[in-house]
């Protein structure tokens, strides 16, 4: 199946639309992947990525110890420990649940994509309103780039591991 990239957001609440921004710039690439919107439920997150060489998430996050747009990168297997994840909107956030909910959900039903990367920007503002703080609008085109790289890394790995069709 194509790679994914799934945004999680809410335009209505500021910097919780960056997942949905980067989303948006993502699929004007023209790019061979699916480029899909999600509230955060941890259900249909494992609906989308299942049966994914590589599925990435964009979405807000907060650690309270980074300053606003910085890009918190991890990448996250079946099998590897996804503790680093404590980076949550989940307090503030429309959607009470988060990733970690979705993973966890995902292992337990074995359906975790091969390669789960999760792009979350630091945010500024979360009360009501439209519109991105500047720290974090001027993450956007930053991320935009590293889905693409990533995408272009997966597209050589999967070309490398396929075999010749048949003659």
């Amino acid at each position: 199946m194509r790679p994914i990239v799934i945004g999680i957001g809410n335009p209505y609440r500021h910097d919780d639309g960056v997942g949905l921004a980067i989303i948006e710039a993502v699929a004007e690439l023209g790019l061979a992947i699916d480029v899909v919107e999600e509230l955060g439920e941890p259900a249909a997150l494992v609906e989308r990525w299942q049966d994914r060489e590589l599925a990435i998430l964009v979405d807000a996050a907060e650690s309270g110890s980074q300053p606003p747009g910085t890009v918190h990168h991890f990448e996250v297997t079946a099998t590897s420990d996804a503790s680093g994840l404590q980076l949550t909107t989940a307090g503030r956030s429309s959607h009470a649940l988060g990733v970690q909910d979705a993973i966890e959900f995902g292992r337990a039903l074995d359906r975790m994509p091969t390669r789960l990367v999760i792009l979350g920007v630091e945010v500024a503002d979360m009360s009501s309103g439209t519109g991105l703080t500047q720290a974090v609008r001027s993450a956007v085109a930053p991320v935009v780039e590293l889905i693409a790289e990533q995408i272009a890394q997966a597209t050589t790995q999967l070309a490398t591991t396929q075999p010749p069709p048949d003659r």
